[in-house]
């Protein structure tokens, strides 16, 4: 079975299909492969965009905390703002 790799050779990149005897013999493994090299970059891009979707809902988290405890802070000094409603009706005195 061929395998196709991606090498350079004279200082140019150029792409071989060699037999695994072949490749051992120009020290490549089969993590050169085209295929090989695709799927890291696949999966490398795959967890950077885990990764940036995991910070994001952090940031939103943290931000929707925030506008709660803003939300709190205000009702709390809202109702501390009202006075008492004390009537000074002759049977209160």
């Amino acid at each position: 079975m061929l395998d196709i790799y991606e090498v350079e050779v004279n200082g140019r990149l150029a792409t071989l299909q060699l037999s695994e005897e072949d490749a051992k013999e120009r020290g490549l493994k089969k993590s050169d492969t085209v295929a090989a090299k695709r799927e890291a970059a696949e999966a490398a891009a795959e967890s950077k965009t885990r990764a940036e979707a995991e910070a994001q809902r952090v940031a939103d988290d943290d931000a929707k905390a925030k506008a709660d405890a803003k939300a709190k802070a205000d009702a709390e000094a809202k109702a501390a703002a009202v006075p008492a409603n004390k009537a000074r009706t002759p049977a209160s005195k």
